[in-house]
């Protein structure tokens, strides 16, 4: 029903079960040519990052790249630099987000350590009277950049994207 909040029931999925969803494309590669590459990343307990890296194309079209688990700041940094097959040459994410709601100082710390490997820190708001799925002029109390994400909002396209009929 319209304004209701949307509730999905969700599962723990496996990296086969993910990887069924593919669209026969062989991992770290895209089959068309990306507007974006972007690796997202979100903080865990004890320094361990679940992340992602999608391939954005027109349309609405996106591609999984790669995902994984990283035990350390470092070797998510690391993990960043890898290339990613395209129509038009390797590339490595020209964006990287990771989710600052948890761990707020030490993401920004994270952010901030290096700027030849830049991260931009996001946060979630639920902001239901919101009209795109991010604010990208959000600033942290100190002025540096703050990627804003409507939660609500994402929340509603992506259910929105899953009841749309295939093809």
């Amino acid at each position: 029903v319209l304004g209701l909040p949307v509730r999905i029931k969700a599962e723990n999925a496996d990296a086969g079960e993910l990887a069924s969803h593919k669209m026969g494309y062989a991992i770290g590669e895209c089959p068309e040519e990306p507007v974006e590459i972007i690796m997202t990343a979100d903080a865990q307990k004890s320094e361990t990052f679940f992340w992602l890296v999608r391939a954005w194309c027109g349309k609405e079209q996106s591609y999984l790249l790669d995902f994984g688990r990283a035990s350390s700041k470092a070797e998510l940094r690391e993990i960043s630099k890898r290339r990613y097959r395209t129509p038009i040459g390797d590339y490595a994410p020209t964006r990287r987000l990771i989710d600052a709601g948890a761990f707020t100082d030490d993401i920004y710390q994270f952010c901030d350590a290096d700027p030849s490997n830049r991260w931009t820190p996001i946060k979630g708001v639920e902001k239901r009277e919101a009209r795109t799925p991010a604010d990208p002029k959000g600033k942290r109390k100190d002025g540096r950049p703050l990627l804003i994400v409507h939660t609500h909002y994402c929340r509603q396209a992506l259910a929105a994207m899953i009841s749309r009929p295939k093809g």
